[in-house]
């Protein structure tokens, strides 16, 4: 069963990204895959966020997301 997370607004998502990495949420699909895949597995354990979100927020794909 899948619990019921509160969900988060993708401004929300955008502060945290900036505040918990110093980096701008748009900007992480310019970063090294390496960095990229540290920072989407770290917004993934977030309460809320889901992968169509982070997707759409970062500039990645859903499958490039679901994979990191």
């Amino acid at each position: 069963m899948e619990e019921n997370k509160a969900a988060m607004s993708d401004d929300e998502l955008r502060t945290v990204i900036e505040l918990q990495f110093g980096i701008a949420a748009i900007e992480v699909c310019n970063e090294i895959r390496e960095k990229q895949d540290s920072i989407v597995r770290k917004m993934k354990e977030i309460d809320g966020v889901t992968i169509r979100q982070t997707a759409r927020i970062t500039g990645l794909s859903q499958t490039r997301v679901w994979r990191a």
